[in-house]
């Protein structure tokens, strides 16, 4: 359907699914039909750059949260590296006169793994392997001996991630998390529990391995992940962790890199509210302070800082970004000095836009604000004039205050003069 010789007469609707497993180069042409078609994705994972379409709106999205009538959620247990232990997980199922998927996505190693399965196991039990370099009549015998429960375990690699519904295998053991992404773990594991008995999806990790921040974040992800909508839940962490990607074009990055995802995500926001016809009017306020305002990375690592910033930068009431800062020192520490400058500069724009002021610049001593002349308060304005705490200018068309323009804004907010 992608090739350039197809033409479809009068297309109306494009339903994608397994939405996953399709390039972006695939994707990028099947946007090209979408001018006035209606197109329909489905996916239990997500991938960061779709996720990223629906979070900031270019894209509805719907989650179903409600299991099929009698499935039952599947238990995922972490399991060390270890004959015995592995011999207990598939004996509990062959007991109860079940099957085993063993997930082990290394071809060259496919019959080593075979024999030593075989080695660790009773002789009755029957073990054989699939994989994507064998012939497709080969891999649909095997499965329908599986299917027809001639086989007790199928040693496979990811191959069987989609399409695979085998009601009476309801356990499968995953070798190699690590060389895996989030949404292949969670396909994979979805496998099992297709009936209405409960299934078991074992995890097998190398203790003595050193893994890498990444993966490291993967286990703790997939320990969290429970049945319900959590391949949606799943799909939120994989983005924290590999980040968004790029909306245009086929880059994974590009011109986040250029000026920031604050402005990046700023920027596509408003243009998302143009065309949807809820642009608010707001006018750009300038604020000019001499402190350095900023997330230090020896404060907040890597991808984590990213998402800090991205919540920042959405913070439209005092209360929220007090919330943000309670849980900033609750999980990184105490604010660094930088830190608490970006918070205060948050604060102080929030402030200023409440007012209606266009312009705060610190310069020496004193700082500069200037008011939109249509909403400015006279009285209090006069009040520090008399005081000797401010001085109108009226080349510049506002005041210069002495003294913390955090403190100025509270009192200019408040009903005492």
């Amino acid at each position: 359907l992608l090739s350039e010789d197809v033409k479809l007469k009068d297309l109306g609707l494009v339903i994608i699914d397994e939405e996953q497993k399709f390039g972006v180069k695939a994707k990028e042409k099947l946007k090209k039909m979408r001018t006035n078609v209606d197109m329909l994705t489905l996916t239990a994972t997500p991938i960061p750059r779709t996720l990223n379409y629906a979070l900031l709106g270019i894209r509805d999205i719907s989650v179903i949260e409600t299991a099929p009538e009698g499935r039952v959620p599947v238990e995922t247990t972490f399991i060390n590296d270890d004959k015995k232990e592995i011999r207990e997980v598939i004996m509990k199922e062959i007991a109860r006169e079940g099957q085993v998927f063993y997930i082990f996505n290394r071809v060259k190693r496919m019959e080593d793994k075979l024999n030593e399965l075989k080695k660790a196991l009773p002789k009755f039990v029957s073990i054989e392997y699939i994989h994507g370099k064998m012939s497709p009549k080969n891999i649909k015998e095997k499965l329908k001996s599986f299917e027809d429960g001639d086989i007790d375990i199928l040693l496979s690699t990811t191959i069987i991630e989609n399409g695979i519904d085998i009601e009476n295998a309801n356990t499968i053991l995953i070798e190699g998390i690590d060389k895996l992404g989030l949404s292949q773990v969670y396909q994979l594991r979805g496998r099992v529990g297709r009936g209405k008995r409960k299934g078991y999806c074992y995890l097998v990790i190398d203790k003595d391995k050193k893994t890498g921040k990444k993966a490291t974040q993967r286990k703790e992800t997939l320990k969290e992940i429970g049945e319900l909508g959590g391949g949606f839940k799943l799909s939120l962490e994989d983005m924290r962790i590999r980040g968004a990607g790029e909306i245009l074009g086929e880059k994974q990055h590009g011109a986040l890199e250029t000026f920031g995802y604050n402005l990046y995500t700023k920027l596509l926001q408003e243009e998302i509210a143009k065309v949807r016809g809820e642009e608010e009017e707001s006018s750009e306020i300038k604020i000019y302070l001499e402190e350095d305002s900023y997330l230090p990375k020896d404060y907040i690592e890597g991808d984590e800082r990213l998402v800090v910033y991205r919540r920042l930068v959405d913070i439209k009431k005092i209360e929220d970004l007090k919330e943000i800062e309670l849980e900033m020192k609750d999980r990184f520490g105490d604010l660094p000095k930088e830190a608490k400058n970006l918070l205060n500069y948050l604060e102080i724009k929030i402030l200023a836009k409440k007012l209606k002021i266009i312009e705060i610049l610190k310069t020496n001593s004193e700082i500069f604000i200037k008011f939109d002349n249509e909403y400015i308060q006279f009285e209090k304005i006069m009040k520090l004039i008399e005081l000797k705490k401010a001085r109108y200018s009226s080349k510049d068309n506002g005041i210069f205050y002495k003294g913390e323009i955090l403190e100025f804004l509270k009192w200019y907010e408040g009903d005492d003069i």
